[in-house]
């Protein structure tokens, strides 16, 4: 179960697309980035949103806000056989049986591969990184004992729950 520190703020989720990367990349094309992806699973990116809405109105950064103990669970990784299409994926997020979260690649502002190599111009990507790719609509706040239900097209699908 997930158990976010509910004593420090209201604690918002994010879900978004985890890319498992599997070798060094500097400088890529779309082709070097889209092969060092090597496993593809679902992230919790955990918000303390009161916590961050008062450090951005000082000018102060925030990383306290999402860089704390728990702050993002990840799912096991999907091989990218089990994922023929970037656009065709698919991946939602329930909280007690309503769906809160749905994106697709699709719908995303940049597809995967560009997004990986234009990262790989800025910094170097080793193996074993995770990139997080952004959330769809649907953020929202996370409540005690709610009941979680992750799924990714290609056959991931994960339940848990918040502690009370």
């Amino acid at each position: 179960p997930l158990d976010p520190p509910f004593s420090r703020g209201d604690v918002h989720y994010e879900v978004e697309l985890a890319l498992l990367v599997g070798e060094t990349l500097t400088h890529a094309t779309q082709d070097e980035a889209e092969r060092a992806i090597v496993g593809i699973g679902l992230a919790m990116d955990l918000t303390l949103r009161d916590v961050q809405t008062k450090l951005k109105e000082k000018g102060h950064p925030w990383e306290i806000c999402k860089a704390f103990d728990g702050a993002c669970p990840l799912s096991s990784f999907l091989p990218l056989s089990r994922v023929p299409n970037w656009n065709a994926l698919a991946f939602t997020l329930e909280i007690d049986g309503e769906e809160v979260q749905h994106g697709e690649g699709s719908d995303m502002i940049f597809a995967v591969p560009t997004l990986v190599a234009e990262m790989s111009r800025h910094f170097t990507l080793e193996p074993g990184d995770v990139i997080l790719t952004g959330t769809p609509a649907g953020v929202g706040e996370l409540v005690r004992g709610s009941k979680l239900r992750l799924t990714l097209t290609g056959g991931l699908d994960i339940e848990t729950s918040v502690v009370e």
